[in-house]
């Protein structure tokens, strides 16, 4: 993770999912990162109480559930942006979970996510996040076997891209209407 101290959330955020990550450990509850500098913003829950946004993650809860502490990770405030109830509720959660399936159906995932464009909004009007205008994902799908992650990566080797707005009427559409290039 990149965190954006200014920002008051992160600029990118990555992880690796395998269908080992996936199990029975319920959702933690949010909770503020005591583990950023003393300096930095520490976003609150309450921030985000009557802003009209989501708590919007960057990795999953549900790609965490292998256990109480790697969940309780991803819950995180330093790990949430202000996601529309329609980016975050509709396209991008039906997207996390077409990830997952493509895990659990033996492949390796690297994921990298972030916010992207500031039009200067704060939750809230004066709160610690400002509201991104679009959400951007990428996944590269590796199939699992021998050696190491990057030593299975080939020119076949399927590469998803996606950059959704962050507003309301999005939460029916597809997931790959918003397919763009990695470029």
């Amino acid at each position: 993770m990149d965190y954006d101290d200014q920002d008051g959330e992160p600029n990118w955020v990555s992880w690796d999912l395998t269908a080992a990550d996936l199990g029975p450990a319920k959702r933690s509850a949010f909770h503020t990162d005591n583990d950023l500098p003393a300096a930095f913003v520490h976003v609150k829950d309450a921030d985000y109480r009557n802003s009209g946004f989501d708590r919007g993650h960057m990795c999953p809860s549900a790609d965490r559930t292998d256990n109480a502490a790697d969940n309780r990770q991803v819950i995180a405030m330093s790990n949430i942006i202000p996601q529309a109830e329609d980016n975050n509720q509709g396209v991008w959660k039906h997207l996390e979970a077409e990830c997952r399936t493509m895990a659990q159906a033996g492949n390796e995932l690297l994921i990298l996510c972030g916010p992207a464009g500031f039009a200067g909004v704060h939750i809230n009007q004066t709160g610690p996040a400002l509201v991104p205008v679009r959400t951007w994902k990428i996944i590269v799908e590796i199939p699992t076997g021998p050696g190491s992650v990057l030593s299975r990566i080939t020119t076949a080797t399927r590469v998803i891209a996606v950059n959704i707005p962050n507003l309301a009427g999005v939460r029916h559409d597809p997931w790959t209407k918003y397919l763009v290039s990695v470029n």
